[in-house]
């Protein structure tokens, strides 16, 4: 199940991103692909709008995720370039995902122009796609199907332990094990041996430091608020406070109350069906 988009019993998560139109952005692409990971579900990415850029650009695209091990494809709807993404979706449950103007609507369109779904140019403006699926979809494309979804421009991580987060780089996971420090981070800690050995570009390195310390304040503010004891007070106005009474001590709410006599009833003609069903037979 993804929380965000809300779609779920999917076989594959599609990541679509645009060479150009808006311009490609690794750091939102590194970001997709963790959200991925952490969810466990098998992902492919594939570059609309080929038809924008030049082949040597398009390859410093996609070169470094092939290298990775990443499933990489390029597409360009407008031109029904279209071949590579319909071998990925054949036969399967999958979801488009991706931030807003890269081009998912178009990418369907030219999939089953039946569909006629809404599309938007990006703003001139600001760079930036426009908002035209307002929400999950299930449509069937080359035997399978395909959840297409709003575009995002920031997607939210859920709260785990930010030591999860290097098993998400496919360049640091064989150097792990080797790493003799206890719960380490793999960012600046003396004697890492993911630091020394894994070779990570650049743009991964900071898209890694960017989701980490995101992750450890996200953790971090959990645990203090589930440790975080409950005050003796509570203010109901700028000078007036009224005391806190334990859990033990609080009347029963009214929504508690009906659900708690809606289950007694329940229970009760339960009870009397089958004293009803004893004295037929």
């Amino acid at each position: 199940v993804l929380n965000r988009p809300p779609i779920a019993n999917v076989e594959q998560i599609i990541i679509i991103f645009s060479a150009m139109q808006p311009d490609f952005n690794p750091l939102a692409l590194d970001r997709f692909l963790v959200l991925a990971a952490l969810n466990d579900i098998t992902t492919a990415i594939v570059i609309n709008k080929r038809d924008l850029v030049k082949t040597d650009y398009l390859s410093e695209i996609v070169e470094p995720y092939r290298s990775l091990g990443y499933l990489v494809a390029t597409a360009s709807a407008r031109q029904g370039e279209i071949a590579e993404l319909r071998n990925l979706l054949a036969s399967k449950v999958s979801v488009f995902a991706g931030p807003s103007g890269v081009g998912k609507s178009s990418l369907l369109n030219a999939l089953d122009p039946s569909l006629l779904l809404k599309e938007a140019p990006v703003s001139e403006k600001s760079g930036r796609g426009r908002h035209t699926t307002t929400c999950a979809s299930l449509y069937p494309i080359a035997d399978g199907l395909v959840a297409d979804t709003p575009g995002f421009s920031h997607l939210e991580f859920p709260v785990c332990p930010p030591e999860l987060l290097a098993w998400c780089y496919p360049e640091m996971c064989a150097y792990i094990p080797l790493c003799p420090l206890s719960r380490c981070l793999h960012d600046s800690e003396p004697g890492c041996q993911v630091k020394a050995q894994a070779k990570v570009l650049a743009s991964r390195q900071e898209s890694y430091r960017r989701q980490l310390a995101e992750l450890s304040d996200l953790w971090q503010s959990a645990r203090t608020t589930s440790n975080k004891a409950e005050p003796a007070t509570k203010l109901i106005g700028p000078r007036k406070r009224l005391i806190r009474l334990d859990t033990t001590l609080r009347e029963m709410s009214r929504k508690t109350a009906r659900q708690q006599l809606s289950g007694d009833l329940a229970a009760l003609t339960a009870e009397r069906s089958g004293m009803d069903e004893t004295a037929d037979a």
